[in-house]
């Protein structure tokens, strides 16, 4: 029997993520991965806090693969795999990283996909702060 939805799940700050349970703005982040086989639909929500500087802006991006291994203890390592960003809408726009364009906020990125795994990409252009991410997903 095949799954047709997964609860949601936080996947910045995880124990998997890298760095592991960071959730500091300041440092990049690369999120827990997640496997959607069988999952077409999913999306993140991003809530974050803090403070960017040079105004420049933090941005996050989606990665897909289809050759990332879950080992028999639940982990991997994720450099084994090919990640490529997605290419998903902003504003009407298909980019392939999306800013957070203030000191605070909230933002969802609803995605559809036949990829077998996702993650999300932080990066920081320095500042202070906190994130979080949260993923969840279904079949079409």
């Amino acid at each position: 029997m095949s799954r047709t939805t997964f609860r949601p799940q936080v996947v910045i700050p995880n124990k998997t993520a890298t760095p592991p349970n960071s959730s500091d703005m300041s440092e990049d982040i690369i999120s827990a991965p997640t496997v959607l086989q069988s999952l077409s639909l999913f999306s993140y929500a991003i809530t974050w806090d803090g403070v960017n500087v040079d105004d420049g802006y933090h941005t996050v991006a989606v990665q897909g693969s289809n050759d990332f291994i879950v080992q028999a203890d639940g982990y991997s390592d994720m450099s084994t795999a090919d990640w490529a960003n997605l290419v998903v809408e902003y504003n009407g726009n298909p980019v392939t990283t999306i800013p957070l364009p203030s000191d605070s906020g909230t933002g969802i990125i609803d995605a559809q996909t036949s990829l077998y795994a996702v993650r999300l990409v932080y990066t920081t252009n320095g500042g202070t702060g906190t994130i979080k991410a949260t993923i969840n997903g279904k079949v079409t």
